[in-house]
């Protein structure tokens, strides 16, 4: 059986990268083609070149976006590029060359939550349900056609590293569902809507509720940033920080949601500093934290 395609390109890191690569390697002989893999934007655990040695390809890695761009530039014959766990925006000259098919996969159901860490903003913009998107690379960022996506509700404790990780396993359901289909021919793929005036792109600098809320919202609303701050050890976002009736602020180090209630107001309990939240239904949001110094750094607070 034969590919539409001489070359697969697989660009990106994390879990959702290494899962793509090895299904891009499994049917390699059955269709024809050639494997190549880049890592661009590196994380804190990378373990895609342990995956490419495990799958017999050439572990390779481009942090300079010029470079990069040069070498997608250079390929030459039909080559798939499959964008999985990556931040490198194609720029026009790669998305126009008439060789070259690319797809993305998006952490989010486009055309909702363009951009980055759409979990977050699933979970701080109350969306009932998210999932991701596989789509064709136009030149405007998450804007191209939809070949594949699939859905998870959110549930009222769901942390963004929790929506994140389901997110992915889908995206690999999808990709495996597709992949062989769009190797035989071309998906065509669903137009998405044009929005009406300016379409809102979340960048990488932006943080939901800018990482801060106060003492006098209501406990829901606070529990809701934290998750959507929550990526475990992950450092994506800056400790979140609570704002005191007196301007003074303490820094999030840890939080939960427990069924002990049998309190009506927020209690501070300085000592052990642990702050006390009344949730409806009897339910409790405990705090850890530490006087903040001004400074924003750390993560983001994890779950206890």
């Amino acid at each position: 059986m034969q590919s539409r395609f001489e070359l697969v390109v697989v660009i990106g890191c994390g879990k959702i990268a290494g899962d793509v690569l090895r299904h891009v390697t499994e049917l390699r002989e059955k269709y024809g083609y050639r494997v190549r893999f880049i890592e661009h934007e590196i994380g804190a655990i990378s373990r895609m070149r342990a995956v490419c040695a495990q799958v017999d390809v050439p572990y390779e890695q481009i942090t300079d976006k010029a470079e990069l761009t040069e070498r997608l530039l250079a390929l030459e014959g039909p080559t798939l590029v499959v964008s999985a766990g990556n931040h490198y925006l194609f720029p026009g000259a790669v998305v126009q060359k008439k060789n070259l098919e690319i797809i993305n996969f998006h952490n989010a159901l486009l055309p909702k939550l363009p951009g980055r860490n759409a979990p977050s903003w699933a979970i701080y913009l109350r969306e009932p349900v998210s999932g991701p998107t596989w789509h064709y690379v136009a030149e405007s960022v998450d804007s191209g056609a939809i070949i594949a996506q699939r859905e998870t509700r959110l549930t009222e404790d769901v942390k963004a590293y929790e929506l994140t990780r389901d997110i992915m396993a889908l995206a690999y359901e999808a990709f495996q569902a597709f992949y062989e289909q769009l190797l035989q021919r071309h998906i065509a793929g669903t137009p998405q809507p044009v929005p009406e005036g300016k379409r809102k792109i979340f960048y990488s600098y932006e943080v939901p509720g800018g990482g801060r809320c106060s003492i006098t919202e209501p406990a829901e609303d606070i529990y809701r940033l934290l998750r959507a701050l929550d990526y475990g050890k992950n450092g994506i976002f800056p400790a979140a920080r609570i704002r005191l009736e007196d301007g003074s602020e303490l820094e999030v180090l840890r939080y939960g949601k427990t069924s002990a209630g049998g309190i009506d107001r927020p209690r501070t309990d300085e000592e052990n500093e642990r702050l006390y939240l009344p949730m409806k239904g009897e339910n409790m949001l405990t705090i850890r934290y530490r006087k903040s110094g001004g400074q924003d750094g750390g993560v983001s607070a994890p779950s206890t």
